[in-house]
């Protein structure tokens, strides 16, 4: 028998398969994911800054700090997205927490409206309950591999939402007309805090009532899907 080879010893041995390579790990924050933390981090400003000159004062500077916080979370929410497809950035991370920013910073700017007297309690529940909803629905497909649609209406809801935000922060500082008004007609005036209270109300009243529609919208648009949903 030994005559013949083994022929495990003939057989040249296999070469080892080599491993995948690892993707490198990126270092630090994500610049886009950075835009979008920001407007958590600048919530508490915000709040601070209109309580100062809003509620508990009228400090010209805490109502401009106010307003430049305002502005740059539309900014942030505006540019975040278009910053992480241009850089490449997209990443579950970003995804998550982008809605969860947009909610803090909002609801932010809203109860402290409520605290000022610019809006009502019941404004405020319609954007908190149609936010609570569509967010309970997007966790509740996810788990079940379910892509819900964003819909056009929620876009326009974010426009109006931003809109009125800047409208009412800006107009309590900026006269809209002359002191004895345009043509007699008397709308908004910086010095007059009651009438810039009852525009802001019915400004955010508009705010809610396009963030009802929003849901509606929102559920329409997505029944079909809905209906696959376990539950």
């Amino acid at each position: 028998m030994g005559y013949f080879p083994s022929v495990e010893k003939t057989l040249p041995a296999r070469p080892p398969i080599p491993a995948p390579p690892v993707p490198a790990r990126r270092g630090g924050i994500r610049v886009a994911n950075l835009l979008t933390l920001s407007r958590i981090a600048l919530a508490p400003v915000f709040a601070w800054a209109f309580l100062q000159g809003h509620v508990d004062g009228s400090a010209r500077w805490a109502q401009w700090t106010a307003l430049f916080v305002a502005i740059s979370f539309e900014l942030t929410d505006a540019f975040d997205g278009w910053v992480a497809r241009a850089r490449n950035e997209v990443s579950d991370f970003g995804k998550i927490v982008d809605p969860l920013a947009d909610g803090i910073s909002r609801f932010t700017v809203f109860l402290c409206f409520l605290a000022a007297g610019y809006t009502s309690i019941w404004a405020v529940l319609i954007v908190f309950w149609r936010d609570a909803v569509v967010s309970f629905l997007r966790v509740m497909a996810g788990k079940e591999g379910v892509a819900l649609a964003a819909r056009p209406f929620g876009k326009a809801k974010a426009i109006v939402q931003a809109v009125a935000i800047l409208a009412i922060l800006v107009f309590g500082l900026v006269p809209v007309f002359p002191e004895g008004g345009l043509a007699g007609f008397h709308l908004w005036w910086v010095d007059d805090p009651e009438r810039h209270r009852e525009i802001a109300q019915w400004l955010m009243w508009g705010v809610a009532f396009v963030t009802a529609a929003s849901l509606v919208d929102y559920l329409r648009g997505n029944r079909e899907v809905l209906r696959r949903l376990d539950v």
